[in-house]
């Protein structure tokens, strides 16, 4: 029986984090969008929120994951974060960033109104920001 012959990886496992891609973040406005649709089913079902709290917790992890390997790329490979925000269809995706505390911020609401604030705010300046930087970036490039 012969051997499975295997498949040559490029580069090392550091240089991934070079290519991990701003429009991850759309992932979690997704689990954000499953996290308010469970809570307003178990409410309207009557059922206490554990599935909703859930896919919060969860939704909250996979954005601190998320934000802190893209932290650590634009710390390591800064001319990456910059060609992507150069570049003409990712440039789009950098928002999704802010959106998805924005929409954390909606579902933590009913867990607790203080926080939510503080993430809602957090997130509407960062849109605020970065939709000014987006439009200005379309309308000034040449």
């Amino acid at each position: 029986m012969s051997q499975p012959t295997s498949i040559p990886t490029q580069g090392h496992p550091k240089d991934r984090l070079e290519h991990f891609p701003i429009p991850f973040f759309a992932v979690v406005m997704g689990l954000s969008g499953l996290t308010l649709a469970l809570h307003s089913a178990e409410m309207q079902a009557g059922r206490p929120p554990v599935l909703n709290h859930t896919a919060l917790y969860f939704t909250v992890g996979v954005f601190v994951v998320l934000a802190g390997f893209y932290a650590l790329k634009a710390l390591r490979y800064p001319g990456a974060v910059a060609e992507e925000w150069r570049h003409p269809v990712k440039l789009s995706f950098f928002p999704a960033l802010t959106i998805s505390l924005l929409l954390i911020a909606t579902a933590l609401r009913p867990l607790s109104t203080d926080l939510a604030r503080i993430v809602w705010l957090a997130g509407a300046v960062g849109q605020a920001g970065l939709t000014l930087a987006v439009l200005s970036n379309w309308i000034g490039h040449r």
